[in-house]
């Protein structure tokens, strides 16, 4: 964890060095950035609102001898990294054809999976780059229960939190857990629409990232304004550690020992 906070504070002291421009198949490529670590092209997208990088190394692969060892930084490389296509994700088994999961955020299949799977994709604001602007960045950890997941799945898309402008979205393969802010609780409550799982685990995220176009659910006007709240605090907690707009006022309040206060998020 701390190797890796370490490589994005590196990584995002970014110099621009070149125009966007496209590739052989058509697709904008982003300018070229260096990193402490070496060179760095991703991808426009969004209607070239923003900048992609997807499979930045962050750690040597952990194979051979570097397996069940502690990472290592990686090897600056000398060549520009084209970090435009998605990475390898760790090693997993598939989602049982035809589950309950399986139809929900994995019914286009899996990628690829092998052990060389230490990447971070990294989405921000095209202008940031451009201006070099000091934008917060948010960590995201992907869950699964240490078996099975990986940080683009689909209900995961970042375009929505870059979208807003103001704040760098970065997706690792890896999880954790930071301490050190006021804890926000919240239950969620919404009984999705499709089928009859309810409110059950994980459901929330395709509010949380805004995500849901890439879902077969019949949403709602009022599921997509639910998500709209929700991008809303969870990208002001990411500016300024709280998620109420006006940050020390609003309706949700910290989770204290003294006062054990839960946000409501549901359609009513």
């Amino acid at each position: 964890m701390k190797h890796l906070l370490f490589f994005l504070i590196a990584l995002l002291f970014l110099t621009e060095e070149s125009y966007a421009h496209k590739n052989n198949s058509g697709t904008f490529l982003s300018p070229v950035v260096s990193t402490r670590f070496g060179k760095i092209q991703g991808l426009v997208i969004a209607q070239d609102s923003l900048v992609q990088f997807r499979g930045i190394p962050y750690a040597q692969a952990p194979e051979g001898n570097r397996r069940w060892r502690r990472p290592l930084p990686p090897k600056a490389w000398r060549d520009t990294l084209k970090a435009v296509t998605w990475p390898d994700i760790a090693l997993q088994t598939n989602q049982d054809k035809g589950s309950f999961y399986e139809k929900e955020f994995f019914r286009f299949g899996m990628p690829k999976s092998s052990e060389n799977c230490l990447f971070i994709n990294i989405t921000m604001p095209r202008r940031a780059l451009a201006h070099n602007e000091g934008l917060p960045v948010c960590v995201w950890y992907h869950g699964g229960a240490y078996q099975n997941g990986y940080s683009y799945e689909m209900e995961m898309d970042p375009t929505e939190w870059a979208r807003r402008g103001d704040a760098i979205n970065s997706l690792a393969s890896v999880r954790d857990s930071l301490s050190g802010k006021p804890v926000y609780a919240y239950k969620f409550c919404r009984r999705l629409p499709g089928d009859n799982a309810g409110a059950f685990h994980s459901s929330e995220l395709w509010y949380t990232f805004g995500s849901m176009r890439h879902s077969w659910r019949p949403f709602t006007k009022e599921d997509y304004e639910l998500s709209e709240r929700m991008l809303e605090y969870w990208t002001n907690f990411v500016k300024y550690g709280n998620p109420n707009k006006n940050q020390g006022t609003g309706t949700w309040r910290p989770n204290t020992s003294k006062d054990h206060y839960f946000q409501i998020l549901d359609t009513d």
